[in-house]
């Protein structure tokens, strides 16, 4: 009962917080110079309040009315504003999940979240310093899916991979700026995601929840099964032959065990598309080797595919959403790259599924660094290439 009072509070709060929302958005602000606002605290806490509310109830999701806010990391622009938030999200006593909000004022919205997983952020972070990412850690948003630190010498180190960009300070402020002001011409008027309200949650066929494992029976492989670096892309391309091989009605088990029964046939089939596309280990893999490696790959498995698409940035009209959504409808994996740094972080994922909101739509995706499939990116601001085969 308690519970019930507490989530009727909670909505009350929100609704109240944001019953000004469009006159007081821009209240919060940047240095005059910069002309770039921002939401407050409070109000990207709301936002991300909304959000539990919103996807309590679907499938997969383990939040509840318990489920509240734990811990909270703000991030800055490249100015030194606060410019988003990462809410961790505790549900029973229990820490899971996390909402990443955007609070760029002209369209603040979730950029990412997890029902039962790490941001891909605290992945990457953990990986190169042992830990989470916390205040302390002063890590600069860079829009999209992009994190830098700014050195003590001045230059900018990228957290995906820590590196050192060869970008100066002033190149990196410009391109900020000028892509905000992009995303605010392409975004104004769009709906506050105050009003999210889910239209659709879809995913693989064959993929459903498993009430005794407590998780999809979809468990993605990540980058640490395996022994390379910079090798997202056949990461990605792995579990998506999994789901064809192993998931999919009907599917194509040769694929997955080949005519020799490996004995640990993700490896195998690992070390196949690595080959087959061409990765390199200080490289990665370019996006153009996907659909020939995956073609060579079932050329040597004795099962052609029968047909393949893409669509990339810089293409027409870039990735569409269209795209995306008829070839999931189909059951088609598809493979997303994400542009995560203007120099090094372009990542891989799998999407395995998506849900239309009335504020934006968003990819579940498997992401290279948590085995679950929970997690939801926003489809805007950095998709750069997709693709997809089938068989």
């Amino acid at each position: 009962m308690l519970n019930k009072i507490m989530s009727g509070v909670m909505s009350i709060a929100i609704v109240m917080s944001f019953s000004n929302y469009a006159a007081d958005r821009n209240q919060v602000t940047a240095s005059a110079v910069e002309q770039v606002s921002y939401i407050s605290e409070n109000e990207a806490e709301a936002i991300a309040n909304r959000c539990v509310q919103n996807q309590i109830g679907q499938i997969g999701c383990r939040w509840n009315d318990t489920t509240r806010i734990y811990e909270t990391v703000p991030f800055s622009d490249p100015f030194g504003n606060t410019n988003s938030y990462l809410f961790r999200v505790i549900t029973d006593e229990e820490l899971i999940g996390y909402i990443f909000v955007d609070a760029f004022g002209e369209n603040p919205h979730v950029q990412a979240f997890g029902y039962d997983c790490d941001f891909m952020l605290d992945s990457m972070h953990e990986q190169n310093h042992d830990k989470k990412v916390d205040k302390s850690d002063e890590i600069i948003y860079n829009n999209g899916f992009s994190f830098l630190t700014r050195e003590e010498t001045g230059e900018y180190k990228s957290v995906v991979t820590d590196e050192i960009l060869e970008q100066t300070e002033t190149e990196i402020k410009k391109e900020y700026k000028e892509e905000k002001e992009e995303i605010a011409k392409e975004q104004a008027g769009e709906v506050s995601p105050l009003a999210q309200v889910v239209y659709t949650n879809k995913h693989l066929d064959g993929v459903y929840w498993d009430d005794e494992k407590n998780n999809f029976n979809f468990v993605p492989y990540t980058m640490i099964k395996f022994v390379n670096e910079n090798h997202c892309t056949p990461t990605a391309a792995t579990n998506l032959v999994y789901y064809w091989g192993t998931i999919k009605p009907g599917g194509h088990y040769g694929l997955w065990n080949g005519s020799e029964r490996a004995r640990n046939p993700s490896v195998s089939v690992f070390c196949m598309l690595y080959a087959a596309m061409r990765s390199e280990y200080e490289i990665g893999t370019y996006f153009n080797q996907i659909i020939p490696g995956l073609t060579a790959f079932s050329r040597a498995r004795y099962d052609l595919i029968a047909g393949s698409g893409y669509q990339e940035d810089g293409i027409l009209n870039g990735v569409t959403w269209n795209f995306i959504k008829n070839n999931v409808d189909k059951s088609y994996p598809v493979l997303i790259g994400t542009n995560n740094d203007s120099k090094y972080g372009n990542h891989s994922l799998l999407c395995v599924g998506y849900q239309e909101c009335s504020d934006g739509n968003y990819l579940r995706v498997a992401d290279g660094w948590s085995a679950t499939i929970s997690n939801f990116y926003y489809f805007k601001g950095s998709i750069i290439h997709a693709s997809y085969v089938r068989w």
